[in-house]
């Protein structure tokens, strides 16, 4: 009589759970993460910039707002870096892959949040001001 071992099968059915971590449509989302960071990067850098304390700012929407703007930048890098990371790990260690997908979008929000806020302020032409009333113009 010969008996078996659960062994491989329960190994395959452990391997084939880690595959429950991503969602399905990941790859589609991870590709929209990483062309919504790379397209608003490049639109960008095509606006015209002024110059504010050796920073440069564009002038359309983060007028006089250099801290914004490094924010925004920061948040886009921080997008699409954890968009890549994620589509290249996504094979070989998917919980890792799930985090930097997470922080991708997270990034995402935190850069139309940021780009909101200065959208507002310059439509009503609210200056950013410490808690002493000077402007903030840089860090």
């Amino acid at each position: 009589m010969n008996v078996t071992s659960d062994d491989y099968s329960t190994k395959q059915s452990l391997n084939n759970k880690d595959d429950l971590f991503l969602p399905t449509g990941t790859t589609s989302s991870q590709d929209a993460l990483y062309r919504i960071a790379f397209l608003t990067a490049i639109a960008i850098f095509q606006l015209p910039f002024e110059r504010i304390k050796e920073d440069l700012v564009p002038t359309v929407i983060f007028t006089r707002k250099p801290l914004l703007f490094q924010g925004f930048v920061v948040s886009l890098m921080f997008a699409f870096s954890g968009s890549m990371a994620s589509e290249s790990m996504k094979e070989k260690q998917p919980k890792m892959a799930l985090l930097c997908h997470k922080l991708a979008i997270f990034s995402v929000a935190v850069a139309g949040g940021v780009f909101a806020l200065s959208s507002l302020l310059s439509y009503y032409n609210i200056e950013m001001v410490d808690a002493l009333g000077n402007p903030i113009t840089s860090a």
